[in-house]
């Protein structure tokens, strides 16, 4: 997978050879389909500015504790690739959270953590970094003790 912020989320194979193997597929994208070649993955034209909202989930249940609620920045990409089985264009949400251990030195790469297709050609990607805990409402809370 390649994410390239904020415009273009792509699924591909890489050969042994280090070569990109067709077929490519656009998972979603901000520019509209004729605005990303595919081929060197530059665009042909500068990107608008994203569309992002912060809004509130459920994390995992702890081991004898309840789901925990936090927030997140997400972004809505469309127009990707053609999808035989719905005959629409590929979409996905790319949801941004603060990790847990934001404040330990090495959780500064942002990171893939998850990778689902909610639905047929449908995708949800989640992306941890500290970037973006730097917006208080984006911080995750300490549990509290037992």
């Amino acid at each position: 997978y390649q994410y390239c912020f904020p415009h273009t989320l792509r699924q591909f194979h890489v050969a042994g050879s280090g070569a990109i193997e067709e077929p490519v597929h656009v998972l979603g994208t901000s520019v509209g389909r004729d605005v990303v070649s595919k081929v060197d993955f530059k665009l042909k034209s500068e990107p608008p500015l994203p569309s992002m909202e912060i809004t509130k989930t459920k994390g995992p249940a702890a081991a004898g504790r309840a789901r925990r609620v936090h927030r997140i920045l997400q972004h809505q990409l469309g127009h990707g690739s053609h999808c035989d089985e719905t005959s629409a264009p590929r979409s996905s949400m790319i949801i941004f959270e603060c990790p847990e251990a934001w404040a330990d030195p090495d959780m500064q790469m942002p990171q893939i953590t998850s990778i689902a297709e909610t639905t047929l050609c449908q995708y949800e990607i989640v992306i941890s970094t500290t970037l973006v805990c730097s917006h208080p409402k984006l911080i995750p809370r300490i549990p509290r003790a037992p």
